[in-house]
C-alpha cells in the first residue's frame, strides 16, 4: 500500500480522526484506458498529488491529458490541458491539488493537471481524463500521495448529508476556475 505516515486529525460529527499520508499505487489499466482510483469504503481521502507517465501509440492523434472527479457516475471535475501530446509521446504528468490553472507542458516530457482540494469521501472515483486517448496509449507508473482518514459507517453517512452538496458546489467551482485559467 505504500509509504505510510502521520497526518493531521481531521474532525467531522463531533470526533476527532486521525489521518496518516501515504503513498498509493495504483496498478497499470490496459492500453486506451484511464487510470481511476475508488476511495474505499469507511474513509475519506484528500489528494496532496499524484504522478503517472503516458505513453502514447504510433496512431496520429493529439491527446490532452487531464484530471477527472465522479460522483455518483457524474463527472464533477474535469480540467485538460490545452497541450497536445502527440504520437509516439511520452509525457510525465504531475498531478497536485490546489492548483488554480493548468500548467501546460512547454515539451513532450510533461505537465501539471490539478487535481481539486477537496474532501474525497468513500465511494467517490478520480482519475486521468485524457481527451483524444487512443486503443495503444498507455497510462504506467501510476501513484498518489494521499491523506486518508477512517470515520464509522453512521459518521460518514452524516459527512455525506451534510457535505455533498457543498463538495459538488466547491468542485464546479474548482473546475470553472481552472478552465477560465485562474481563480474567479
Amino acid at each position: 500500500m505504500g509509504t505510510i505516515q502521520p497526518a493531521r486529525f481531521l474532525s467531522y460529527t463531533g470526533h476527532k480522526r486521525p489521518g496518516v499520508r501515504k503513498v498509493v499505487p495504483i496498478g497499470n489499466p490496459n492500453p486506451g484506458s484511464e487510470w481511476l482510483y475508488t476511495v474505499p469504503g469507511g474513509s475519506m481521502i484528500f489528494v496532496i498529488g499524484g504522478y503517472a507517465q503516458l505513453t502514447t501509440s504510433a496512431t496520429v492523434a493529439n491527446r490532452f491529458p487531464g484530471s477527472a472527479v465522479l460522483i455518483d457516475s457524474t463527472t464533477v471535475w474535469g480540467p485538460q490541458s490545452a497541450t497536445a501530446i502527440t504520437a509516439t509521446g511520452t509525457a510525465n504528468i504531475t498531478y497536485t491539488s490546489g492548483l488554480s490553472a493548468l500548467v501546460a507542458p512547454t515539451n513532450v516530457q510533461g505537465g501539471m493537471i490539478p487535481f481539486p482540494n477537496s474532501p474525497m469521501l468513500d465511494g467517490y472515483v478520480f482519475g486521468s481524463l485524457t481527451a483524444g486517448l487512443q486503443a495503444g496509449d498507455t497510462y504506467t507508473k501510476v501513484a498518489l500521495w494521499v491523506e486518508q482518514y477512517y470515520f464509522t459507517d453512521a459518521e460518514l453517512s452524516a459527512i455525506e448529508d451534510d457535505r455533498e452538496t457543498v463538495i459538488r458546489e466547491y468542485l464546479q467551482y474548482e473546475t470553472q476556475s481552472a478552465l477560465a485559467g485562474g481563480s474567479q
